[in-house]
């Protein structure tokens, strides 16, 4: 059952999301009547997610589409933004709030436990860094100073080096320099001296590590080796020298150094890597600098190397902060903290430096932690789904010219799909306050050429994108296309009598493509069967279901479970089909039921609550699965 759900539930988020019905003007059309519905806290919240989701450059604007699981305590992103604020010269907001969630989540063992850090739960070691360096740049420490460091002490090896996880659970197998590095930093702010044994024999594993990894590198190869690498190396020893009273660098690390240097200011290394581990040598060579003015012997003309980063790699850093929404954390602090920190030390000015910390300050979250919503691409479609949200709520705090300027590169660019020309079509109309005759002409215009060149080798789902424009626009359909929509459909016919399961963006796809055919290849009475056989007696209609049979005589192993965005698709089957009666007074009351269990904080579930929580089913709420909800109460609504 569990893994036939999750089946389900992959398609829907990989294909089915593309086949959403044409969207008539809403029956409520008004937030106060959703407010009565819903709400008004629940149109302030929905409010709050489309302000800080919403994204903008220079030209373009956009709704990125969020994810829940960024919206949960997160170690990681707290110390990343603090870090930021502080290195940028900025106030931090209710310190004392943060300093109290830290402590509140440290265990009993020293560590600190916050599974919800990026991607998935964080290396113990990892957090307890994250944890002990914010409360210490806060101007605090743990309540239990020595557990901490007691827990960071019971993860290190015989070798001197350290484990990530624990003795007993490690990723490598062994003790490794990236742990090593990170116990190194929480030890020494948690007050360890670095003439503490435990410091010493970190220090001894790095040094031991490092010249392996420089001998495997010298036999390996020679001449190059891994660029990754090379920058790790420094890495490693800008450790070995926090470590190390007083040491002078033996020739083999200075090569270390100069390889570096070569590395970073190599135009190409430059524009094919941007990645932390370039920008943190950048970071590394001002603290030698420091270091240097303390007596240690680096033998390395800092000086100019400073003026090397100042002149030859600034310039070539992206602008404007707007690498802050890439990475595999959203947006990407890290290096974001490099990049600020870089600049700081060069004497130069980070770009548009307030642009970032906007962004930092307005994903503020109550509770004593700071994250943000992790973005998807930037997609028409959830950009459409979240303009349709705004309109229906009142929301309008967005540039509507940079909006339309994305929306438009979607409908003048000819290689986007059709249901993006569709997505960006209904978008547009929401944004446009008066009539652009040209702009919809020129576009009436390619989608007439591609009715004509592409029509002998659609799909059914793009026959029902395509039925979706020429209904929105008022097209004439070419009979050569209806022709190729009947043989389409033919053999849909076939093929689902042939079948015993239907899917209803299937069934949805036959009912839009049937209305360019103007042919009834599938009498409508048909049709109204496989409905039937959709509806999920919980409420609202299902995936899939078997061919001809009812509800009652599915079997168990496909599961009654109803979602928002196809019963959506239903409402516009049934619109589309005459005299169509599939949902009664009661399932209309069960429907509205099961949507409005659905409600979150920010928006709707594609299931409701309780069915996620009897199914496991991992699902997220989106701007698509908000829109889909609003759509079917709004219909309903309109039926009372």
């Amino acid at each position: 059952m569990g893994v036939l759900i999750g089946l389900i539930v992959s398609a829907l988020l990989a294909g089915y999301l593309y086949l959403w019905p044409m969207a008539p003007t809403s029956v409520v059309s008004t937030p106060e009547k959703w407010a009565a519905l819903l709400g008004e806290q629940w149109l302030e919240d929905v409010a709050w997610f489309l302000r800080i989701n919403y994204v903008e450059t220079e030209e373009v604007a956009w709704f990125g589409r969020y994810s829940m699981s960024a919206f949960q305590p997160n170690l990681y992103t707290t110390h990343q933004a603090i870090k930021l604020l502080q290195n940028a010269g900025r106030s931090i907001k209710n310190p004392e709030e943060i300093v109290r969630w830290i402590n509140s989540i440290q265990q009993e063992d020293g560590s600190f436990d916050c599974p919800a850090d990026p991607p998935e739960h964080a290396p113990p070691l990892f957090a307890a860094y994250w944890a002990v360096a914010s409360l210490h740049r806060l101007g605090s420490s743990p309540e239990h100073p020595e557990g901490a460091a007691n827990f960071v002490l019971s993860l290190q090896a015989e070798d001197g080096g350290f484990y990530l996880w624990s003795k007993d659970k490690h990723q490598a197998g062994e003790a490794n320099h990236v742990a090593t590095g990170y116990a190194v930093k929480t030890l020494r702010i948690l007050g360890h001296d670095k003439e503490d044994e435990p410091l010493r024999q970190a220090a001894e594993y790095l040094r031991r590590h490092l010249d392996s990894r420089l001998q495997e590198q010298r036999e390996l190869e020679p001449s190059t080796g891994k660029k990754a690498e090379k920058l790790e190396n420094v890495w490693i020893l800008y450790h070995i020298l926090k470590l190390t009273p007083g040491y002078t660098l033996p020739e083999r690390y200075i090569l270390v150094l100069e390889e570096a240097v070569e590395l970073v200011l190599n135009e190409g290394f430059i524009a094919e890597s941007f990645f932390w581990l370039g920008l943190s040598f950048a970071e590394m060579i001002n603290q030698f600098v420091a270091i240097a003015a303390r007596g240690v012997d680096i033998n390395l003309d800092l000086d100019r190397v400073k003026q090397l980063m100042a002149t030859e790699v600034l310039p070539r850093l992206p602008k404007e902060g707007t690498h802050i929404f890439q990475g595999i954390i959203d947006p990407n602090l890290l290096t974001i903290n490099f990049l600020v920190k870089l600049t700081k030390n060069v004497g130069k000015a980070y770009p548009d430096l307030e642009t970032v910390i906007g962004k930092v300050n307005r994903y503020r979250i109550e509770g004593g932690w700071l994250t943000f919503a992790h973005l998807g691409p930037s997609t028409i479609r959830s950009t459409y789904a979240a303009l349709y949200v705004a309109s229906e709520i009142g929301y309008d705090q967005f540039d509507r010219r940079k909006l339309k300027n994305f929306v438009r590169g979607f409908m003048q660019d000819a290689g986007r799909s059709l249901a993006e020309w569709y997505y960006a079509l209904m978008a547009w109309r929401l944004l446009e306050e008066r009539p652009d005759r040209e702009l919809i002409h020129d576009f009436k215009q390619r989608v007439s050429q591609r009715l004509l060149r592409e029509a002998s080798y659609l799909s059914l789902e793009e026959f029902a994108a395509l039925a979706r424009l020429t209904r929105e626009l008022d097209l004439d359909v070419p009979v050569s296309v209806q022709a190729r929509a009947g043989d389409i459909l033919r053999s849909a016919h076939t093929e689902l009598r042939d079948s015993p399961l239907l899917r209803m963006h299937r069934l949805h796809a036959i009912v839009l493509t049937q209305t360019i055919a103007k042919q009834k290849i599938f009498p409508f009475e048909e049709l109204r069967g496989h409905l039937e056989t959709l509806w999920s007696t919980t409420g609202g209609f299902r995936v899939v279901a078997l061919t001809g049979q009812s509800p009652s005589d599915s079997p168990v192993d496909i599961p009654m479970i109803p979602f928002t965005p196809v019963t959506y698709m239903a409402i516009e089957i049934i619109s589309l089909l005459p005299d169509t009666n599939v949902i009664t007074v009661s399932r209309e009351a069960k429907l509205k039921r099961y949507i409005l269990q659905s409600k979150t904080r920010f928006g709707f579930c594609y299931v409701s609550l309780d069915v996620h929580a009897k199914y496991d089913v991992a699902l997220e709420t989106t701007w698509e699965s908000t829109m889909a909800a609003l759509k079917v109460l709004a219909s309903i609504m309109g039926n009372e």
